[in-house]
């Protein structure tokens, strides 16, 4: 069993797109701001939320935001995943912000 800290409240991930432009290689919808609610609690590999917005031919890169590594995305599906826990808790920090880069596949 892994020990998880006390955690009250929620942390809050808001991403953003960049270097998609409007363009016929690129859907507007992917030049929009997400935001995902972390409750607390979860483990590695938690599923956090799906970048895509239901778009597909894209490829997804975390560009900055994530030096500590707490965040993995999916290149091919866009599914943005907790892939550092105990850092991720551990840390204090109530707020992430990541951009991301979604290029045409």
């Amino acid at each position: 069993m892994r020990f998880l800290p006390t955690f009250v409240g929620c942390i809050t991930l808001v991403l953003s797109f960049s270097g998609c432009k409007e363009t016929p290689t690129c859907k507007p919808a992917l030049n929009d701001s997400l935001s995902f609610t972390i409750l607390g609690g979860e483990e590695n590999g938690y599923a956090i939320g799906d970048l895509s917005k239901g778009e597909t031919g894209y490829s997804f890169t975390i560009t900055s935001g994530n030096e500590a590594g707490l965040f993995t995305v999916d290149a091919t599906t866009g599914k943005l995943t907790l892939s550092n826990a105990d850092s991720f808790y551990a840390d204090g920090i109530m707020s992430y912000k990541l951009s991301v880069t979604p290029d045409q596949a």
